[in-house]
């Protein structure tokens, strides 16, 4: 029998058997060889303690002065070797010089990332040898005993000071670039985001999470989806692209408020801020409104802001976001999308159809012809529209009337298009982004500094697809605003649906919106709208129609927003094991080929 912090533990049959004899504020885990250890969660030292089931008894950053005269047993990897007698043994929480004597030394010392093993005595620096940049610069470990736990390959591609290296590289030795610190510190601001979220939504708002199914089938509308072969001849499941079915048949089961941290899949080529598979933080509730979801996910935020502070130094954040209209962030900015951190508005169309904005005089010093060139190239290439511009000067002779729409003065240029219809509007918001990267790549200040979020909301519901049928702007389950609700049986293009983004430095972060709820609705949408073939959705108009309340959710994409929040290049900096661009895995060379014998076993045939 043992008796421990307040409980008493009997051995019995190789197990724990626990006898309450006051509060417990621990978690108890039973080893599998029969040895017990407690985690003592009562208080933030404790909850951080990494030495627990753990041959260490401290970390390689937790060293100081207070700690001298200690004996210390540390674990980690073979930063750097330095004039044969010191070793910097480094672990995911910091560095500590380790000195080893003259016995010790004189063996062959470890390749650089070998994995070791140390046990030694903390002794204080003399004031003329500590590091001030270092956390543990006071102190160093006098080595008593060094064990080789592993040898690490004195060939390897690259090493955990290797500033420039090849992405790809990087990216097909992923184990070796998890150990920079920048990834470190993204994987564990990533861990602690989630478990505040959970923490807010789930104890404070009274929200559920519910794991939905991977395996699922087609949804109608949306990205194309990736299948997975099943041993039913011809039959397939597919990967979701969003829970957004299932999260809605919650609703319907009374569930009232559902979250997840959702994996999702799209079969779409990747992109800087998009993978194949991807994660999201989804939320639905019964019986609110947009504002309701709105202002939840602003008060989430708040929540988390102080962790966000911490990693990225942000400013203060304030609410409630700025909210635009559709209609006006594709008139004043050309997106849907508007990045708020620097101006560059339209002006209205003049009387001859032009619309433009004007830039700081700085332009005309800062951008040469090739810049201006690249510009006018890359907006006529996408969008097939021609851009122009001019520097204002007295005299402006034909552009006057622009001139005067947008207020500008002498030495500002002035970026224009011929026509103010939905194509020129876009041709001139990429311009608008692309001339402000430009700027800020010659170090400009042009961007405010911060996080800039804002609401879009009233968007189209329905849009024209080239061969002239209805497709939905979003997803074919979004509710239409009651003013605009009798639009959907006469001309769908003027319905406006009750659909919101959230936006970030011109970045869709988060999309959601109120629900169609009425069984009938939602058939009439996918069947006369849309086109679709019902049957498959049968049994989701069969819920609609057994009672389902009114509701209406969001989802988050968590790897964008914390690509946004940490200032990450692209979102393969915040995942652990991204794909590239092609969607492919250069670690593990995943896709792959499969054998004769599992195509067989599927009724599968490849052909060239």
């Amino acid at each position: 029998m043992y008796k421990l912090q307040g409980l008493i533990l009997y051995r019995k049959w190789g197990r724990a058997i626990i006898d309450v004899r006051a509060k417990i504020p621990s978690f108890f885990i039973t080893g599998c060889r029969g040895k017990s250890h407690l985690l003592d969660f009562a208080s933030d030292e404790d909850a951080l303690d990494n030495r627990v089931v753990s041959v260490r008894s401290h970390t390689c950053g937790e060293l100081r002065l207070r700690h001298v005269s200690e004996t210390v047993s540390l674990c980690g990897w073979v930063h750097r070797l330095r004039l044969s007698k010191f070793l910097i043994l480094r672990d995911k929480y910091g560095l500590v010089q380790v000195f080893l004597s003259p016995d010790i030394a004189k063996g062959p010392s470890p390749p650089v990332e070998s994995v070791v093993h140390v046990v030694g005595t903390v002794a204080a620096r003399p004031s003329k040898d500590t590091n001030k940049d270092l956390p543990t610069g006071q102190i160093e470990v006098v080595a008593t005993k060094i064990d080789v736990l592993n040898l690490a390959s004195p060939n390897l591609p690259f090493g955990f000071n290797d500033e420039n290296v090849n992405e790809y590289l990087r990216l097909s030795h992923r184990y070796l670039d998890l150990r920079s610190a920048v990834l470190q510190r993204n994987l564990k601001f990533r861990s602690d985001f989630l478990l505040r979220t959970r923490q807010f939504l789930c104890h404070s708002c009274g929200f559920i999470e519910v794991e939905t199914p991977y395996l699922f089938r087609r949804t109608p509308g949306g990205a194309r989806e990736f299948i997975a072969p099943t041993a039913f001849p011809g039959l397939f499941y597919s990967l979701p692209q969003s829970p957004q079915q299932f999260k809605q048949l919650l609703m319907v089961g009374g569930v009232d408020r559902y979250m997840q941290i959702a994996r999702c899949f799209r079969d779409e080529p990747s992109r800087a801020d998009r993978q194949p598979e991807f994660t999201q933080l989804d939320l639905e509730l019964s019986f609110c409104s947009a504002d309701d979801v709105i202002t939840l996910i602003e008060k989430l935020l708040c929540f988390l802001w102080p962790l966000v502070g911490e990693a990225s130094n942000a400013p203060l954040l304030r609410t409630p976001f700025p909210r635009i209209s559709y209609s006006d962030a594709l008139s004043y900015y050309g997106t849907d999308k508007p990045d708020s951190r620097f101006d560059f508005t339209f002006c209205s169309p003049t009387a001859d159809g032009t619309i433009g904005f004007r830039t700081p005089g700085i332009c005309v010093s800062v951008l040469d012809s090739v810049d201006w060139t690249n510009i006018v190239r890359v907006v006529l290439s996408i969008t097939g529209v021609r851009l122009s511009y001019f520097e204002v000067s007295p005299g402006c002779g034909d552009h006057s009337t622009l001139v005067e729409s947008l207020g500008a003065d002498p030495g500002e240029t002035i970026v224009f298009v011929q026509g103010s219809s939905e194509k020129e509007l876009k041709a001139l918001g990429l311009a608008r982004t692309h001339l402000a990267a430009a700027l800020d790549s010659k170090g400009v200040p042009i961007y405010q500094p911060g996080f800039h979020f804002l609401w879009v909301h009233d968007f189209p519901l329905f849009e024209r697809t080239e061969t002239g049928t209805w497709e939905s702007v979003h997803h074919p389950f979004t509710a239409p605003t009651p003013e605009t609700l009798d639009f959907i049986y006469t001309d769908p293009g003027k319905v406006i649906g009750q659909h919101y983004d959230l936006v970030c430095n011109g970045q869709e972060i988060g999309g959601g919106s109120i629900r169609i709820h009425d069984g009938s609705l939602q058939e009439y949408v996918l069947s006369t709208i849309l086109g679709e073939d019902t049957k498959s959705m049968d049994y989701f108009i069969k819920a609609l129609k057994s009672g389902a309340p009114p509701h209406g959710g969001i989802a988050l994409g968590l790897d964008r927003l914390f690509a946004i929040l940490l200032n990450a290049k692209t979102i393969r900096d915040v995942i652990a094991f991204p794909k590239v661009a092609d969607g492919k895995d250069l670690m593990c060379g995943a896709p792959a080929t499969v054998s004769d014998e599992d195509l067989a076993h599927y009724k599968l045939a490849i052909t060239k």
